[in-house]
């Protein structure tokens, strides 16, 4: 087997970790963004700006 295949992705390739919770977990180091907040808030305005920066153009 490569060894190449067991590289630790660099940052920019790798998926984004985000965590909504209204209170700290034990993954909030390992996170690219923590939202403090309760999922029902957070979630569906996250979801509005993820949509929103979609359908914007030049975006894929």
């Amino acid at each position: 087997m490569r060894a190449d295949r067991w590289r630790t992705p660099s940052p920019a390739s790798r998926p984004r970790l985000i965590i909504i919770n209204a209170e700290p977990t034990p993954f909030d180091e390992l996170a690219d963004e923590v939202i403090r907040e309760p999922i029902g808030t957070a979630l569906p305005t996250l979801l509005r700006k993820v949509g929103a920066e979609s359908d914007s153009p030049g975006r894929r």
